[in-house]
């Protein structure tokens, strides 16, 4: 019962504290816009500036006509109007018409010498009579001058009464928080030496708790992460696998109902060519599910290359064959080199880089427009390049056409898993090469595998 009591005095001597300070807040904040406010010394320094001008332009009336300059005289006077103009300007008007016996001043100053003529005062014959009203309005300045001067002093002298009586408030209350603080800090430490041996007991009972717990959570976590690491290679093989396998199968499934609709009218050279591309899909199949039988397909550092030297250009005459065969209404121009191209790597994987390109090319252009396949050897590459007049990327995606399952959003209605292009550009990869994209205005694609290549391979 006792320390409740005490919490309770301790608790209303700090709101007590709380509310003096904020009173004491207030009184530090009006002192700062005291400090930030120079309109007393503005004022003042506007005042001094257009007295000083005031007497230029009388000196200038008093001189003899042969010495006196128009311009220098006009010039003098439209300094003493721009001077004046700040004084009726806010908050210089304001601030001289609220001080005591300075409003009447002010306006008689401004009156006098707001009526001066430029065509009077270009007169040198009336220069006396314009230097007797000037010197009436020089008093009003002296005059003006010396009441925002004792204003100015009066605000100052008020000025440090205030900060002074805040500065001791502030002082005292400090004093005090420092008093409570340590009757509090006193408190405070009495009741954490009991709350420690209290939390010392109950550590001891949960650091056994959690010693249990974690030897089961970490089996979990362990076997939780074998099984999701098993699905995504499992996924990721699937995939890939799939999109594959669908080029040669797709071929001969193609040739294979031909021959069924034409058994009766097959020339015996069409068959023997026919039958040929059957089985170089078949061996192009085999050598696939080879290469996924030895496991190396589900390796997390990428396919395995199987490197020989093969010839690039009957490569590509091979793939455009193939892709005439499935799609026998488009049509495909193609420009090869003379003579051949021999590039050591993956024959298989370089196979599947172009029918990708043939199969979007296909895909998403009119069956009207050619498609184009040109092969060229540039300085150190081997370029493959597949282009199109189809619908186009996007100019704000292009960006992403390489990512996994990335599909653009003008081909979400046609069918696809986003996986053809990001597949291409790693295969491409491990050959030490790499795909580039380039858009064709008003609307097609260029799609171009560059190779690395030496004129030893051709030697």
């Amino acid at each position: 019962m006792k320390v409740k009591r005490g919490y309770v005095a301790v608790g209303l001597v700090i709101l007590g504290f709380a509310l003096t300070l904020s009173y004491a807040f207030f009184k530090l904040m009006s002192i700062q816009r005291d400090l930030a406010d120079y309109t007393g010394e503005s004022m003042l320094w506007s005042v001094m500036q257009a007295e000083r001008e005031a007497r230029k332009l009388a000196s200038h009336m008093l001189l003899p006509q042969d010495e006196r300059d128009e311009d220098a005289v006009l010039l003098q006077l439209d300094i003493l109007n721009s001077r004046l103009s700040l004084l009726k300007d806010n908050p210089q008007h304001d601030y001289l018409v609220a001080l005591e016996g300075a409003e009447q001043t002010f306006s008689r100053l401004i009156e006098n010498l707001s009526g001066l003529e430029r065509s009077r005062v270009a007169d040198p014959t009336v220069g006396p009579e314009n230097h007797a009203d000037i010197l009436t309005s020089l008093n009003d300045f002296v005059r003006l001058s010396n009441t925002v001067l004792l204003a100015q002093r009066e605000q100052d002298g008020a000025r440090r009464d205030r900060q002074l009586e805040t500065i001791y408030l502030t002082m005292s209350l400090v004093i005090g928080i420092l008093l409570v603080g340590g009757y509090m800090a006193w408190q405070l430490l009495s009741n954490l030496r009991a709350l420690d041996r209290a939390n010392l007991a109950l550590a001891e009972h949960s650091q056994r708790l959690e010693e249990t717990v974690d030897k089961r959570t970490a089996a979990l976590r362990t076997a939780l992460e074998n099984e999701q690491h098993t699905n995504a290679i499992y996924k990721n093989f699937l995939t890939t696998i799939s999109h594959q396998f669908r080029t040669p199968i797709t071929i001969i499934d193609m040739i294979a109902q031909r021959f069924i609709r034409r058994a009766q009218h097959i020339d015996p050279a069409v068959l023997v060519e026919r039958s040929q591309r059957i089985r170089h899909a078949a061996q192009r199949l085999t050598m696939m599910i080879s290469s996924t039988i030895t496991n190396d397909m589900l390796n997390e550092q990428g396919a395995p290359l199987k490197k020989e030297n093969f010839d690039l250009r009957g490569l590509v005459e091979n793939v455009c064959a193939d892709h005439r065969e499935l799609f026998p209404a488009r049509a495909l121009e193609v420009t090869l080199p003379d003579g051949a191209l021999h590039f050591e790597g993956d024959e298989v994987l370089i196979e599947q880089i172009l029918s990708n390109f043939l199969a979007n090319a296909e895909k998403y252009s009119p069956s009207s427009q050619p498609i184009k396949v040109r092969l060229e050897r540039q300085e150190d590459e081997l370029v493959c390049a597949v282009s199109d007049h189809g619908i186009g990327i996007p100019a704000a995606e292009r960006g992403r056409i390489f990512d996994r399952f990335f599909r653009a959003s003008n081909v979400a209605h046609l069918e696809g898993t986003g996986l053809g292009l990001s597949l291409s550009r790693t295969l491409a990869r491990l050959h030490g090469g790499d795909i580039e994209f380039e858009q064709v205005e008003p609307a097609g694609t260029i799609f171009s595998l560059k190779l690395p290549w030496s004129a030893r391979r051709d030697a």
